[in-house]
């Protein structure tokens, strides 16, 4: 799937009037997982074990702006929250402490979609219901887990923070050869369920703010039309 070239535009408000108002450069951090990393852009480039994609993406477009100055990129596919916490502070804090914007996604590879996603299109429909209950269990500690690193991110920075949501991965109006009908609204459901955590454990910390970003991936899912194949397309969040 692309990344959040989608979303661009609603984060790069972030920059627009003080960037417009000075001459002087925005500092920008961006942080996530493999949404923020670009997947879906191009190929896959690895720097350390940090996986991001290739092509251009919502960070480049940013980068790309008249007085904004990316510090540093650190989404990497496949990191949680604790690992976004984690590298926030080991390797991210000195970017973070000039930082004026960080663009993140985080809270998706909490639950096990690769896992859900696998039992419901290869699995037996017991399986599937095991793997369903497994990811509600989950989305029950999302929202606690995006607050604490959102507030752990707060601490390292005085920025405005940009929380983007994620988009539905499936569209649900398309024929699917993996899926049912049922099995895809539930990922819905799920998906739904996810970003209101999110938006939610987003809303107490001072200077963020969520993006949903749904209105712009109608008709991306991947069963829609020309989508890539589902169990590759899912393989790293």
């Amino acid at each position: 799937m692309g990344g959040f070239v989608a979303a661009v535009a609603l984060a790069a408000a972030a920059f627009g009037p003080t960037a417009n108002a000075a001459e002087r450069n925005i500092d920008y951090v961006n942080l996530g997982d493999s949404y923020s990393a670009g997947f879906g852009t191009g190929g896959i480039a690895s720097t350390g074990g940090c996986f991001q994609g290739s092509g251009a993406d919502h960070v480049s477009k940013l980068d790309a702006k008249k007085g904004v100055d990316l510090k540093l990129d650190l989404a990497c596919g496949g990191f949680t929250t604790s690992d976004i916490a984690f590298y926030s502070q080991v390797v991210a804090a000195g970017a973070l402490s000039q930082a004026e914007v960080v663009t993140i996604t985080l809270g998706g590879n909490d639950l096990p979609w690769k896992e859900l996603v696998q039992a419901c299109a290869m699995g037996s429909p017991e399986q599937c219901a095991w793997a369903f209950g497994s990811a509600q269990t989950a989305l029950g500690s999302v929202g606690a887990n995006v607050y604490s690193t959102l507030s752990t991110i707060r601490s390292l920075t005085n920025a405005r923070i940009v929380v983007l949501g994620y988009p539905q991965l499936f569209d649900g109006v398309y024929p699917n050869p993996y899926l049912s009908p049922g099995q895809i609204a539930g990922m819905r459901q799920l998906t739904t369920g996810l970003n209101a955590q999110i938006a939610g454990a987003t809303a107490p910390i001072t200077n963020a703010s969520f993006v949903d970003v749904n209105s712009w991936f109608g008709g991306h899912g991947v069963d829609s039309p020309g989508s890539v194949d589902l169990l590759q397309s899912h393989e790293s969040r």
